[in-house]
């Protein structure tokens, strides 16, 4: 008796085909736009542009969701195309059916269209003066990318694609990405290494509101520096002063305060880990221009202190202060 597999006569769109063909395309579209936007991330943080404005951070954030996002979408494109790829082999009359080439032209008109747009763009850049190496890795990227899906699927309409050549593609392709995926942890470090940076990142926050309490409110309204940090709360306007966010609560320990002069204070912290490229990227000396009011917040890694010192002139005590 003949395998229930094989068509007989013209084939037909099940619900089965329909999920093979149409969410094998669908995962190899977003498997091949997220590995380009990885590609594009890891280029930014190893080339960085000195016009671009975004920090080492800003570009480690930049590097995490397509690492995320690649690292789950891989295996069902690998698992789905495998499927497609032996059920065509156990019934080769499938490939005639209409979803898998609609899916088929689709995808070279897709591809083609991006090669076209990105060597109209490479020139265009070209001509306007653009010749950074940021740019042609970026270009050559693209060519590489939609060139390979290109070809691949070129062949498939002629019937060249053999399974031999099925298996060094996807091997290709799945070597190239899982590469990408070992360097981008290499570069963002161990969820631990962020869990750290993240504490630093609320430290630092919290000693600018802290800052903000004496020079915005304690200086301003009573012309005089406070002389111990406990004068700051207000029930109020609610502020209460923060404390160190790692540990348990009744273990937290306060921010160190203390005025060292009528016009000047410190405060301090414990950090877990140095930062000392402010706004810079991760390769350049160039610092952006900080926005108005981002104080410089750069530390080393244990306990460090920040030392303010206020001008009248820019921080004036209010008249009611004064009057009073």
């Amino acid at each position: 008796m003949e395998p229930q597999s094989i068509s007989i006569g013209k084939p037909k769109t099940t619900p089965r085909e329909f999920f093979l063909y149409f969410g094998s395309m669908v995962l190899l579209y977003a498997n091949a736009v997220i590995f380009l936007a990885l590609l594009f991330s890891y280029i930014d943080y190893t080339f960085p542009d000195i016009l671009n404005y975004c920090g080492s951070e800003c570009l480690l954030n930049q590097i995490r969701f397509p690492l995320s996002a690649i690292v789950i979408l891989l295996p069902f494109f690998v698992f789905l195309s495998s499927r497609v790829t032996k059920d065509l082999r156990e019934d080769p009359a499938k490939k005639e059916l209409g979803i898998r080439k609609w899916l088929v032209y689709f995808t070279l008109f897709f591809t083609l269209g991006a090669i076209i747009v990105d060597l109209i763009i490479l020139i265009n850049k070209f001509l306007s003066g653009d010749t950074s190496t940021q740019f042609f890795l970026k270009v050559f990227s693209v060519l590489l990318v939609a060139g390979g899906v290109f070809g691949y699927y070129f062949l498939e309409i002629k019937g060249q694609v053999s399974q031999k050549i099925y298996r060094i593609s996807i091997s290709f392709f799945s070597i190239a990405v899982m590469a990408s995926v070992v360097w981008g942890f290499v570069i963002v470090g161990s969820p631990s290494e962020a869990r750290a940076k993240r504490f630093d990142e609320v430290r630092v926050s919290d000693l600018s509101n802290i800052q903000n309490q004496i020079i915005y409110v304690y200086w301003s309204s009573k012309g005089k520096l406070p002389e111990n940090v406990n004068e700051l709360g207000d029930s109020i306007s609610g502020f209460v002063l923060p404390k160190d966010p790692e540990g348990k609560l009744e273990e937290k320990k306060e921010y160190r305060y203390q005025k060292t002069g009528a016009l000047s204070f410190s405060l301090c912290a414990t950090f877990n880990r140095a930062n000392t490229t402010g706004n810079a990227t991760s390769k350049t000396q160039y610092q952006a221009p900080q926005a108005f009011g981002q104080e410089n917040w750069n530390h080393g890694a244990g306990e460090h202190c920040f030392t303010r010192v206020v001008d009248p002139e820019l921080y004036p005590i209010r008249p009611k202060a004064i009057s009073g």
